[in-house]
């Protein structure tokens, strides 16, 4: 098997036609999950991957010679530098994501088919949080839009109205004393110059595909990032929810297995067959909350280094954690509601164990030097609180 067959092998209909679903053609246009399912969308991939990787590479290169050309300048040297670190973590975040490759695809799979295998009523409830899922990811999508088109406004239009402000006529210059070229958008010294109408089209052309680049990467990786971890809280609700209806659904598996009859679920040391029933719906709990374990690592993987590269992720990272953790624990509550008490050993010995696991928690990691748990949530909201005191009462001062 060569390298990229290696890659391609948990490929199949399913993925592509959820992959489809759920981001139309974001991750196939990005490369962020190359489409090789047709020999046009193949061809695509061969020619745009390494031409994402070049611009990236090249405009780190020339950002870093252009930052030394500006040492005399400190302002202008830390503008080079920022941009020269934002488009290297975006070429970082570009590799791990076709990297785990194999683990996109068994997340995605995940997704399209579900992890649970409930009742068909309770399965039900599971469509009814999807569709909350899209109505969210509308206005994700929406955001991402309005905020890159902002950036390329402050970039191309208001960035050089700004510094042109205040300047004569006369000292518009194309390069300044060290050769950095100052009639393009993003000043950079450039190899070919910028003096002539083709080289000064030619770099344009050049960073307008660096801007793109960079804008289809990072929407590809908060789209991509939102949708794995709101599926995943679906799936602690769906999990919460099953265990609410623990008595329907006993009742179901009662009726499919020995015909209808009221039964009482607090009978379960009087009743065996009941006793039966009780015991199949905690073991289908219990496997579904390892799927999720399982679905949370798969997520984490993908993610080892992007969540620890804010301008990609941002805000998202506290939301999505505070959302696993507020879910996990529903999780615990609902199996607490059950009456453990009344259940036969074995049933409660199970019941038991299954708290116990859902104390595990569910949380975001970046590699192992941090856990986007409980304690890290906490003290996030808890400095942005002082932050916004300290704001507020510096205001209030100046009031």
């Amino acid at each position: 098997m060569g390298l990229l067959d290696k890659f391609l092998s948990e490929d199949d209909e399913t993925v592509v036609k959820v992959m489809y679903q759920e981001y139309y053609h974001l991750m196939a246009i990005s490369c962020m999950y190359p489409n090789m399912s047709t020999q046009s969308w193949r061809t695509y991939t061969y020619i745009v991957f390494p031409q994402y990787i070049i611009i990236l590479s090249y405009h780190i290169a020339i950002l870093f010679i252009t930052a030394f050309k500006n040492s005399d300048d400190l302002f202008e040297m830390f503008q080079d530098f920022h941009l020269m670190i934002l488009l290297l973590i975006t070429l970082i975040v570009f590799i791990p994501f076709n990297y785990y490759r194999r683990t996109v695809s068994k997340v995605h799979r995940s997704i399209a088919n579900g992890i649970s295998n409930y009742d068909e009523e309770t399965q039900s409830h599971r469509e009814v949080l999807k569709e909350g899922i899209f109505k969210k990811k509308k206005w994700l999508v929406l955001l991402i839009m309005l905020t890159f088109t902002t950036h390329v406004l402050l970039f191309l239009v208001v960035g050089p109205t700004i510094n042109n402000i205040g300047v004569e006529e006369e000292d518009n210059r194309i390069y300044n004393s060290a050769g950095v070229s100052l009639n393009v958008p993003f000043k950079e010294w450039v190899p070919y110059g910028t003096d002539t109408t083709l080289t000064l089209v030619i770099h344009l052309i050049n960073e307008i595909f660096m801007s793109w680049t960079v804008s289809v990467i990072i929407a590809g990786v908060l789209v991509m990032a939102f949708t794995i971890a709101e599926y995943i809280i679906l799936e602690l609700n769906l999990l919460s929810y099953s265990l609410n209806r623990m008595q329907q659904r006993v009742e179901f598996l009662y009726e499919e297995r020995y015909g209808k009859k009221r039964i009482n679920i607090n009978s379960l040391k009087e009743d065996i067959n009941v006793s039966k029933c009780f015991k199949e719906c905690i073991k289908q709990n219990a496997m579904h909350h390892q799927k999720i374990l399982v679905m949370c690592e798969q997520f984490n993987e993908i993610n080892s280094l992007v969540l620890f590269l804010t301008h990609s992720t941002g805000a998202m990272i506290v939301g999505v954690s505070g959302a696993l953790i507020i879910f996990g624990e529903r999780v615990t509550e609902a199996l607490y509601s059950i009456n453990w008490f009344q259940a036969d050993k074995d049933n409660a010995m199970s019941i038991q164990i299954l708290q116990i696991g859902s104390q595990i928690p569910l949380a975001m990691k970046y590699s192992t030097l941090m856990d986007f748990k409980y304690e890290t949530f906490t003290a996030v909201m808890n400095t942005s609180y002082s932050y916004f005191n300290l704001l507020f009462a510096f205001a209030q001062e100046l009031t």
